[in-house]
């Protein structure tokens, strides 16, 4: 009787050390908790770039953008544009998921996804790497633009 008593002792601090380990170990090799893992919704906070007007140098002339709501909206030339959904993935990086365009030859699909970084900001301009699915590194530059030039 002493015997299973002992063994079943035995069982049970070899069961609760190894319960133990895998709660430290998952909590110091994680970088999240557990209940951030199961919701995976992000909220950030500080991002970098605000709602409002940005404007960049494209191949046939200025590109503006509008960022309203989590929707980046690209007005290219003859009232062409191409809409996407923007997800913040940290303070300066995001990613962005077209949803809605009236551009005929757009090189990239409907629900295509790009993750882009703010590399560099000097007062209103952010410096971007954008990072296609070929594995091609697209770089430029956005200039925010205050209320008045927002459509010049």
């Amino acid at each position: 009787m002493k015997n299973i008593k002992y063994l079943l002792s035995f069982i049970i601090l070899i069961s609760l050390n190894t319960y133990a380990q895998k709660v430290t170990q998952s909590n110091f090799t994680s970088k999240y908790p557990r209940s951030f893992k199961a919701s995976h919704n992000i909220v950030i906070k500080n991002a970098i770039l605000s709602d409002g007007a940005y404007v960049f140098e494209g191949k046939k002339g200025k590109i503006f953008i509008t960022l309203e709501n989590g929707i980046y909206t690209e007005i290219h030339p003859k009232n062409k544009f191409v809409k996407a959904k923007i997800t913040w993935v940290s303070e300066y990086s995001y990613k962005l998921k077209i949803i809605e365009t009236n551009k005929k030859k757009l090189k990239y699909n409907i629900g295509e996804e790009f993750i882009s970084k703010i590399t560099n900001i000097n007062q209103d301009k952010y410096s971007y790497q954008r990072m296609l699915k070929n594995g091609r590194m697209l770089r430029g530059e956005l200039l925010k633009l205050d209320e008045e030039n927002s459509r010049k």
